[in-house]
């Protein structure tokens, strides 16, 4: 299974929260030597040097399936240019590049069996062998399927997603949440009493970093005019209101359960709201 790479999970957080991400028209396949991991570049990888080698180009869309269940997996033969001469390194790893040469990298992970190259072989990667996730959450806060989907085929498949940063909100609920939940299935405070979706500018978060953002300003909800029940969870989503939009994070473990009464304060201070991409 591939991990995204802390460079591309960057540009995922910040195309959602902060600034538009453009995802490269062309991927490149890289065959490497050893664990790419996830904080190297297209420069720092280890990458075969068989004589005949090179990066495979290609378009997402080509080359994998539309993501499901938080990856997206290869669906379609791979051919890389004929060995005419030997390898001493064994070929372990794939890393996926926005460049021919150097570039970012994507992400990377290991094949199913390592092999040595052979004089008059031509390396193929059979179909399937290749997957890229966004992890579950085992925690009961994070991204939802819905918005993981979305954000694979944006960056991997070139499929645009227009970035929510400009229309981002947040709400709250009296029911906990799951990452398949929907606006349409999460439990919202009522609007009757004074509860309405708050409005998050870009501004108030910082770049993401190590795979992580952080807001930098407060987050407050108008004060109620009745009870609104007891809060047990905060999302994010891209509607000001009702079901026609994406429920994108959700967290259920960070919150205390607690009533909020009529004139009580909800505020989500400053630095305590961070999202994160596994």
């Amino acid at each position: 299974m591939g991990k995204i790479s802390t460079y591309a999970k960057n540009k995922m957080i910040d195309h959602v929260f902060k600034a538009s991400y453009t995802p490269a028209s062309t991927l490149y396949l890289c065959l490497c030597t050893s664990d790419p991991g996830v904080d190297s570049t297209g420069s720092t990888i280890a990458e075969t040097n068989y004589t005949g080698y090179s990066r495979v180009s290609f378009t997402g869309s080509t080359k994998f399936a539309a993501a499901s269940a938080r990856k997206i997996v290869q669906n379609s033969l791979i051919t890389f240019g004929q060995a005419t001469s030997v390898s001493a390194s064994v070929i372990s790893h794939w890393a996926i590049c926005d460049a021919s040469t150097a570039g970012n990298m994507l992400a990377a992970g290991s094949f199913t069996a390592s092999w040595n190259t052979v004089s008059g072989n031509t390396p193929k990667i059979a179909s399937g062998e290749i997957e890229i996730e966004i992890e579950s959450t085992v925690t009961g806060a994070g991204f939802t399927t819905a918005a993981a989907n979305l954000l694979l085929d944006h960056v991997f498949l070139n499929d645009i997603w227009t970035s929510p940063a400009s229309s981002i909100y947040c709400g709250l609920t009296t029911a906990t949440m799951t990452e398949a939940s929907t606006l349409a299935t999460l439990t919202e405070c009522s609007t009757a009493n004074g509860y309405a979706r708050e409005a998050i500018p870009a501004a108030s978060f910082n770049a993401a970093s190590s795979g992580a953002n952080v807001t930098n300003a407060d987050i407050a909800f108008n004060i109620p005019t009745g009870n609104l029940g007891t809060i047990t969870s905060f999302f994010v989503c891209n509607v000001a209101s009702g079901t026609n939009g994406v429920l994108i994070s959700f967290d259920n473990d960070n919150i205390t359960d607690q009533p909020v009464n009529i004139d009580d304060e909800v505020v989500v201070e400053s630095g305590s709201f961070t999202c994160t991409l596994n």
